[in-house]
């Protein structure tokens, strides 16, 4: 259509920044990157080390709260 694309990389970034439930959203709604095994991979990597991240940051500040 003429218009610029977001480079993969950079959706990446922004799902791992925080992004991943709107990712998500935009998946199921309008079906965006929704077949690319490849990215989708990608994507669910950065759920997974997301999660991670808040789970852990979580932890070390229930751990520091109970100092």
């Amino acid at each position: 259509m003429g218009r610029r694309r977001t480079p993969e990389r950079t959706l990446l970034l922004l799902g791992l920044a925080g992004g991943w439930p709107g990712a998500l959203l935009a998946q199921r709604l309008v079906r965006h990157k929704s077949s690319k095994a490849a990215f989708l991979a990608k994507h669910w990597w950065t759920v997974v080390l997301n999660v991670a991240i808040v789970v852990a940051l979580s932890l070390l500040n229930s751990g520091a709260a109970g100092s």
